[in-house]
């Protein structure tokens, strides 16, 4: 008892200096304890339940004291895309957005205006926690940051949009396309039952960069470099019932060129 009593005060002493991230896991603080995403309650300044509908908005206010960071809980009820800002807090805000299980969504340091943070992310619904803290100048002992929360209307997932269709059984041919790259190229692709797939992009002209999203618009594979040179490739298992994907050809470089794109059915 007494060493874990100690583990749980080194962890939070650690916090207070800023040498570790401020997320405790469950081993070291008790649930009854822990926020949404593991955090100790104590660090959490409120909850938040939003519905994910167009133009809904939540506001609160967050006191950083030293740099000791603070969560606002959420609770989403529908899938939506949502922005996390802050603005005119007076102080270099930073702006981390975890999942139940304490893992990182995403992050912001400097995407507002100024030293505001802001970013903007497709939450599935579910409980997440957002982290605001602030860099330097810690001798400001208490900083009130403005934090707001806006739903949009989310994306439409690629799946749905894409303007290229494919579909593919295992006894299906290998299909090749080419193109000229201006923007970026979506392609929808139906695998039937016991189908896998190897997607492989080349262009002698531009750095590729390939991503496979599933039918709800999540990044579920990413490739920059598994080609030759800097080509692209990502191979996906044979799935167990047909289910439906959106593969993305996007450029590192400023502008595109052309490009061939190929989908090789693969069998169980």
């Amino acid at each position: 008892m007494r060493s874990t009593s100690l583990s749980i005060l080194a962890a939070l002493l650690a916090i207070l200096l800023g040498l570790t991230p401020a997320v405790l896991s469950g081993a070291e603080i008790a649930a009854s304890d822990a926020g949404f995403c593991g955090q100790p309650k104590f660090m959490t300044s409120e909850t938040i339940s939003m519905n994910g509908e167009a133009e809904e908005v939540a506001g609160r206010f967050v006191d950083l004291e030293r740099n000791e960071p603070r969560y606002l809980e959420l609770r989403l009820a529908t899938r939506a895309q949502l922005t996390f800002s802050t603005r005119g807090a007076n102080a270099d805000t930073i702006l981390l957005l975890l999942d139940s299980s304490g893992n990182l969504v995403t992050s912001d340091d400097d995407g507002g205006d100024i030293l505001d943070s802001r970013l903007v992310t497709v939450l599935q619904p579910g409980n997440y926690c957002l982290q605001v803290s602030k860099f330097g100048d810690y001798e400001e002992m208490l900083v009130n940051v403005p934090v707001t929360i806006t739903a949009g209307p989310g994306p439409e997932p690629c799946a749905r949009t894409a303007s290229n269709r494919y579909d593919l059984a295992s006894d299906s041919e290998a299909i090749i396309t080419s193109d000229v790259l201006q923007d970026r190229a979506t392609f929808a692709l139906k695998l039937r039952a016991g189908t896998g797939v190897r997607i492989e992009a080349k262009s002698p002209v531009f750095d590729t960069l390939l991503s496979l999203e599933d039918d709800k618009g999540e990044v579920v594979a990413q490739n920059d470099d598994s080609g030759e040179g800097t080509d692209s490739a990502i191979e996906l298992a044979p799935v167990s019932r047909e289910t439906e994907y959106c593969a993305v050809l996007d450029s590192y470089d400023p502008d595109g060129g052309i490009y061939a794109l190929s989908f090789i059915p693969l069998s169980e």
